[in-house]
């Protein structure tokens, strides 16, 4: 059946060229700048290889969620396919490449000291979270879903404004730069319940409701006998919130175990005081 479906779409609609040529060239780019250029252009320590893997992981899952034929199920067929997406882009690729982007490159960012204010503001963790997971919930409203979904113009402008507002929330966990988010590890460990907890009403209406509210996948050719609208709608609300509770139990732990490493350092320092 996708087959035959793959048959009615250009190889231009079914792979996303413009955007695999920027990716290739910003992996070049990135290549280039922490390799053979990098005392030209981020002087400074060497980065280390799980630091290119993480951003090059990254630029690799937009490809393939993006750039591929997995978009034209998720944007037309299949709203599984599609809560996939979004669970995959703003909760893995966004860490991904702010974990892979070096700490010379932020600093760069904010020379400037109106750049550095502006930065701390809208890296705020109570305006970050409340502003991704507003604008989230937002877009998955039935009437701007279906707007959007309609209006492909209107749809990036969408998806671009999410994945600022998702690197912004990011950031209050990742910290790129301490020096402009000093967030202690257990208060991030709070700010990932909190953000799970917003996050969460949008979910349980796509699992619990008890008809399709998207009529675009309502009426678009069943791909699958054993996956009706309904079932199709209520997996993608299970979709993302597994995808997202994984993504933020992993982050707690990584918090909690730095933490503990930089008490247990701080307690021989203690022992000697006393």
């Amino acid at each position: 059946m996708i087959d035959s479906i793959f048959l009615h779409y250009r190889l231009t609609e079914l792979w996303d060229f413009p955007l695999i040529l920027i990716v290739l060239l910003l992996s070049a780019f990135y290549i280039a700048i922490v390799g053979p250029y990098r005392q030209s252009t981020i002087k400074g320590d060497v980065i280390p290889l799980k630091q290119k893997v993480y951003f090059l992981t990254g630029l690799l899952v937009t490809l393939v969620i993006l750039g591929s034929p997995l978009h034209v199920l998720g944007h037309t067929f299949l709203f599984s396919i599609h809560m996939f997406q979004q669970a995959m882009l703003y909760m893995v690729v966004v860490p991904l490449l702010l974990l892979g982007i070096p700490q010379q490159v932020y600093k760069l960012v904010v020379t400037k000291q109106w750049l550095k204010r502006v930065v701390i503001f809208f890296t705020h963790p109570i305006i970050s979270i409340f502003f991704f997971n507003g604008l989230f919930s937002i877009y998955h409203h039935p009437l701007v879903f279906e707007t959007a979904v309609a209006n492909h113009s209107l749809f990036t402008l969408f998806h671009i404004i999410l994945f600022i507002g998702a690197s912004l929330m990011w950031w209050s966990l990742l910290s790129p730069l301490p020096e402009l988010n000093r967030v202690g590890e257990l208060s991030r460990i709070g700010y990932i319940f909190m953000s799970g907890a917003l996050i969460t009403p949008v979910c349980a209406l796509i699992i619990f409701s008890t008809s399709p509210i998207y009529s675009v996948y309502l009426e678009a050719p069943q791909l699958f006998s054993f996956l009706p609208t309904l079932e199709d709608q209520r997996l993608g609300g299970i979709i993302m919130k597994i995808i997202q509770e994984g993504v933020f139990i992993s982050s707690i732990a990584v918090i909690f175990f730095k933490w503990a490493k930089k008490e247990r350092i701080k307690e021989p320092s203690l022992d000697k005081a006393v």
